[in-house]
């Protein structure tokens, strides 16, 4: 390696692999509409908790980082939820 590469990159620190969801929701508006429907779907438990009217606003502004990485927690979110919670018996 040492051979290959320069020694800044042997020697740097470990760095976290990151996985670049907001590269893709800026960039791909069919990802950006699927987590927008599937997240702020009428039966997601995230309109128990979140204000959906004022995060929708993030559909039509343009997505900074904070934005994607929230809309991202939020459909995954409501995946574990569905996932996991079984739903209530009526």
């Amino acid at each position: 390696g040492k051979k290959y590469l320069p020694k800044d990159v042997i020697y740097r620190k470990k760095q976290p692999f990151t996985f670049p969801i907001h590269h893709i929701m800026a960039e791909t508006k069919s990802v950006r509409e699927y987590v927008f429907d599937t997240a702020f779907s009428q039966d997601s438990i995230v309109r128990d908790y979140f204000d959906v009217e004022q995060i929708q606003q993030f559909r039509t502004s343009e997505m900074d980082e904070k934005a994607s990485s929230l809309l991202w927690a939020l459909l995954v979110l409501r995946e574990w939820h569905d996932a996991n919670v079984k739903p209530t018996q009526e």
